[in-house]
């Protein structure tokens, strides 16, 4: 029987249905039929530059055209993508070196504006990649559109089996330095599959993508559409959340995946609030939990709209869902791992806890990945070996609770747990209680060291459009409304919350604030 590639989605949603839209980009419309056709001459030209089976091809682009068709191209050349975010400021350029010198790649795919530092960048490697750059030519490099385009059109021959990488995708670094997970194309199917399973997702769909391509999260947007014959709108990295507006009307979008912020922001535009999307069929919301406030307007705004609370991690992309049937009586629950997926919960000596204890999830499932690229210290830390030969649990470093109808709930991560006069104190528990403050959008609470109590609580907050109030009522609040152990030592009102590049609130940032 002929194993299943992730590539394999393309193209078979092009045989099935070649002249249907495939991806909206830039107000631009590709049929299935032209996008199969760029990543073969793709493949083609990166085989020709010099891309073997096995090969990383580094593709430091915004979401695009370009990125989808390297991408695929890359996977229908037996390659591995490492899709990554690049920017010009000191830290980005030195965490890209590392990318670079950990992933070895045959090529690198940029933006011709940053030709100058990727060819720096590129020169101390032992052995450098041949560069491709989008936008223009330039002497040490090859123009990427032209390159491809006048490629060979034909089908490039199958070389990988389903254990091979696929691709090579960095954690979001929300609490220390980014890690490459190693994920193999039967990673891919079984996770794409689990995921349009729950979501009911099929050809009639419009699924707008605003997550960048190097995020997990993103990346499986574009995996799920195609295999599904659906349509992907692809917005640029969504720096605000109105953003989403236009297209949702415009495009007739019947899903689309957020971040907690993309719903933070969301619901404070009185635009999205009282427009209507007769299409919009689910969201989805996964990369941190929602807050209860947020998720509550949500709620209040579309009262018939499926909202799906998700959890994950890059190194096993889906580990739980929440049916939307239960989620308005459980907000705070991400409800049950998917089928052919289990997950425990453990104390620190390992031993399995019962409905209600708090200890860490551990996962066992066909779509946990095979550990962190040329890690692995870090690898045997959170991969380690189950009960059979040859079997591998994921040790998720998150703290959750499972109450006595098997729904599961996201405490804390464990590196997030608050150790304050004695005891621990999740600041989920913390945020969701002051997102309920009428006049505040955003909430993050860490901990911080405290001669007294070991560790203080520290709260940031984010207030919402027009409103005033001040850092003292926001504490009345807090005295009123959290036991005394959840309450904060120090409240700051902030425009903004640090973020990493996916999205998510950079808790490593605000502790280390002054």
């Amino acid at each position: 029987m002929k194993q299943r590639l992730a590539h394999d989605f393309l193209k078979e949603a092009f045989k099935k249905l070649p002249d249907k839209i495939a991806l909206v980009c830039e107000g631009l419309h590709y049929t299935y039929s032209q996008l199969n056709t760029l990543t073969e001459q793709c493949a083609h030209a990166f085989a020709a530059a010099g891309l073997k089976r096995g090969d990383r091809a580094v593709i430091a682009l915004e979401n695009s055209l370009e990125q989808i068709v390297a991408d695929f191209g890359t996977l229908k050349a037996g390659g591995v993508f490492v899709n990554v975010n690049f920017s010009t400021d000191a830290p980005a350029l030195a965490r890209f070196s590392q990318y670079l010198f950990q992933t070895a790649p045959a090529l690198v795919v940029a933006p011709i504006a940053t030709a100058s530092q990727i060819i720096a960048a590129c020169a101390v490697l032992p052995q450098p990649p041949t560069l491709f750059f989008v936008g223009g030519s330039h002497p040490q490099g090859l123009d990427f559109t032209q390159t491809v385009t006048t490629a060979n059109l034909e089908p490039f021959p199958n070389q990988n089996i389903d254990a091979d990488l696929a691709c090579i995708i960095y954690t979001s670094g929300t609490t220390g330095e980014p890690k490459g997970v190693a994920i193999a194309h039967r990673h891919v199917i079984a996770a794409a599959n689990t995921i349009a399973a729950s979501l009911g997702n099929t050809e009639d769909d419009v699924i707008l993508c605003a997550l960048p391509l190097t995020f997990t999260y993103g990346t499986y947007q574009m995996f799920v559409t195609f295999m599904t014959g659906a349509r992907l709108v692809l917005e640029k990295r969504m720096n605000f959340a109105a953003q989403v507006l236009k297209p949702l009307a415009a495009e007739k979008v019947t899903g689309f995946a957020g971040v907690p912020t993309t719903f933070n922001q969301l619901v404070q535009f009185e635009d999205f609030n009282t427009s209507e999307y007769p299409t919009l069929r689910y969201v989805t919301c996964a990369g941190g939990a929602m807050q209860t406030g947020p998720y509550r307007q949500l709620r209040r705004a579309f009262p018939d709209l499926k909202v799906h609370l998700m959890y994950g991690q890059t190194e096993c992309a889906r580990i739980a869902c929440l049916p939307p049937e239960f989620a308005d009586e459980r907000p705070d629950s991400v409800g049950f791992p998917p089928p052919h997926t289990e997950v425990f919960i453990i104390d620190e000596e390992g031993q399995r806890l019962g409905s209600n204890q708090n200890g860490e999830l551990v996962v066992r499932a066909t779509h946990v990945t095979y550990g962190y690229w040329q890690n692995e210290i870090e690898t045997s830390k959170k991969f380690r070996p189950g009960e059979f030969p040859g079997d591998v649990w994921l040790y998720t470093g998150d703290i959750f609770r499972r109450d006595e109808e098997g729904f599961l709930y996201f405490v804390s991560r464990k590196d997030d747990i608050i150790k304050s006069r004695g005891e621990k104190v999740a600041p989920k528990a913390i945020e969701n209680v002051v997102s309920l403050m009428p006049g505040i959008q955003e909430v993050a609470a860490v901990g911080v060291p405290d001669e007294m109590w070991g560790e203080a609580i520290r709260l940031f907050v984010v207030l919402q459009a027009g409103a005033t109030i001040s850092v003292r009522e926001i504490k009345a609040y807090c005295i009123a409304n959290l036991e005394a152990v959840m309450r904060p030592k120090y409240i700051e009102i902030l425009d903004d919350l640090p973020r990493t590049v996916s999205g998510k609130i950079s808790k490593l940032t605000l502790k280390t604030s002054q």
